[in-house]
């Protein structure tokens, strides 16, 4: 009995054994699996694609889906690159889209075997920004033009995600790490003398996006805008030849041809987030009445949704609007211009691209009557100044005599 009992233990023992190997086996398959889901989502350079409890800004755009317009395509895949750039702690940035990210190009795996950590050069500026560790939603409500208003968006982010800012910024615009240490710079004052209640502006400095000074030398047949050409031509009965001038319909030189994944990586890299600063300096700083991202507080915000009207993004007014609102609704306003480089990648001999639409007028109408200088960037009531070494180090009070707070 006893000897029956013994062999039963070490059966036991045995299948005991066996199973805690294979489950050990498991666990290390399970571990290589992991590590493998975790490399595969992980991009050099960017934090693993993952929603963090709460980044220091939630920032949002909206991108011109035209597949006609190589300007837009290029300037929206190199901003879609350089917002995750930072890290999903800091920036977690969000498209508004319309577009279905149907899986056509986009296979994760396959991009990253085929173009070292990029995504596919043919995928959609959907499936890019999704690549890059951007959220996408859908686009709440458009004008019969098919502009998004800004509202709704505003509200969908503030219902969904927890950060400590949330912005809006144009989706042809880029930052460096000068926006991070500005932001950082003024948590430390929410609590006080901002009570968590504030709206952050700033002007973006226009640089071209290519020209002939950039990295991709316009196509010779672009600079070459007419040809002559000698053609021969019957006149009467003397079919004499004559030499006449062929003027050729002119081809867009602000616009490439073509764009192909080695001119795209020329791009990429002269705008990349290092050079940004660099690049500012050649560029036109824009006037006191362009605003082009806004970035908000949400709990202890006075500022009043409901009362704005419905304004679309990308055309002319909102910008002052939304500023000179704020200073109206007792929302403490900041100007930090001075203090982050913000990069416009305009369209050569383009001031404003607003005001080639249709509903280019659609916010006057909007709004109606108001006095367009109370939202200049001149009237926050503070602004952001650097030290020696480049850090935001000032937050200085416009209406209590220069004072520094």
């Amino acid at each position: 009995m006893r000897r029956c009992f013994k062999i039963i233990i070490v059966a036991l023992i045995l299948i005991a054994s066996k199973f805690w190997s294979l489950s050990r086996s498991q666990c290390q398959f399970n571990e290589k699996v992991h590590q493998e889901l975790w490399t595969t989502t992980s991009l050099s350079g960017f934090e693993p694609i993952t929603k963090p409890e709460q980044p220091l800004i939630i920032l949002f755009t909206t991108f011109k889906d035209d597949s006609e317009s190589t300007h837009h395509r290029l300037a929206h895949k190199i901003v879609t690159k350089n917002w995750a750039s930072f890290g999903l702690s800091f920036i977690k940035p969000v498209l508004f889209t319309n577009s279905t990210l149907t899986p056509k190009f986009y296979n994760l795996t396959a991009a990253i075997v085929a173009n070292h950590n990029e995504p596919l050069f043919e995928a959609s500026l959907s499936e890019i920004a999704f690549f890059y560790g951007w959220d996408l939603l859908p686009i709440p409500a458009v004008n019969i033009h098919g502009t998004p208003f800004l509202k709704p968006m505003f509200k969908k982010i503030f219902q969904t995600y927890n950060a400590t800012f949330y912005g809006f910024a144009s989706g042809d615009l880029l930052f460096d790490q000068s926006l991070i240490d500005s932001l950082i710079f003024i948590k430390r004052y929410l609590q006080h003398p901002l009570d968590n209640n504030v709206l952050l502006v700033g002007r973006r400095t226009d640089v071209s996006l290519y020209s002939n000074n950039t990295v991709l030398p316009l196509q010779q047949h672009q600079q070459q805008q007419t040809k002559t050409a000698e053609a021969t031509i019957t006149t009467g009965k003397t079919n004499t030849p004559k030499k006449i001038r062929k003027t050729k319909t002119p081809t867009k030189a602000s616009e490439p041809v073509s764009l192909t994944p080695e001119i795209f990586q020329k791009f990429a890299e002269h705008f990349d987030k290092p050079n940004l600063a660099k690049l500012a300096k050649t560029g036109e700083l824009r006037y006191i009445d362009a605003i082009d991202y806004f970035i908000y507080t949400r709990d202890g915000s006075r500022y009043n949704w409901t009362a704005l009207a419905d304004v679309v993004i990308g055309r002319a007014a909102y910008d002052n609007y939304l500023l000179a609102m704020a200073n109206m609704m007792g929302c403490t306003s900041v100007d930090l211009t001075n203090t982050v480089v913000c990069v416009h990648l305009s369209k050569p001999g383009v001031s404003n691209t607003g005001f080639q639409n249709v509903d280019h007028h659609f916010n006057y109408r909007s709004i109606g009557q108001f006095d367009w200088r109370k939202g200049h960037t001149n009237v926050t009531h503070y602004y952001t100044e650097n030290d020696n070494e480049g850090k935001p180090s000032k937050l200085t009070s416009r209406y209590e005599g220069g004072r520094e707070v």
